[in-house]
């Protein structure tokens, strides 16, 4: 009797430490390092952030190097460190066509952070993808 006790607490602490270590939060949050491309621009490769929130079902990459390359003073600004930048967000898997249409390779690093972090960085995401934030200057 007083071993299958012992056995019955072995198991049942065995279970509560596996079952703590679950991530309950929603999002996860990780780092997408893209490798350099051929234009001057994308020599150096690229970095966004993916927003995974598996309540709401949504998985968003927000990308803090977009530029309007249009721009007829485009290279004469960018040759000086002269930018305009903007953030965008767009769906996971328009991130990875356009990397994989420009034979670009993508790592992808989970960031390991409590769940009130992750809320507070996909907040501030949210906030400066707003149009009267998302526009700023690269010096």
């Amino acid at each position: 009797m007083k071993s299958k006790f012992i056995l019955i607490i072995l198991l049942l602490t065995v279970c509560f430490n596996t079952f703590s270590q679950v991530d309950s939060c929603r999002l996860r949050i990780t780092l997408l390092t893209c490798s350099p491309g051929e234009e001057l621009y994308a020599a150096w490769g690229h970095t966004a952030i993916r927003v995974t929130d598996s309540m709401a079902g949504t998985d968003m990459v927000y990308n803090y190097g977009t530029f309007d390359d249009t721009d007829p003073l485009f290279l004469a600004n960018f040759t000086k460190g002269l930018m305009r930048y903007s953030l965008s967000s767009y769906p996971f898997e328009e991130f990875v066509r356009e990397y994989t249409f420009y034979k670009r390779g993508i790592i992808e690093q989970d960031l390991d952070l409590e769940c009130a972090d992750k809320n507070r960085i996909y907040a501030a995401l949210k906030q400066n993808d707003r149009d009267e934030n998302r526009f700023y200057n690269y010096y």
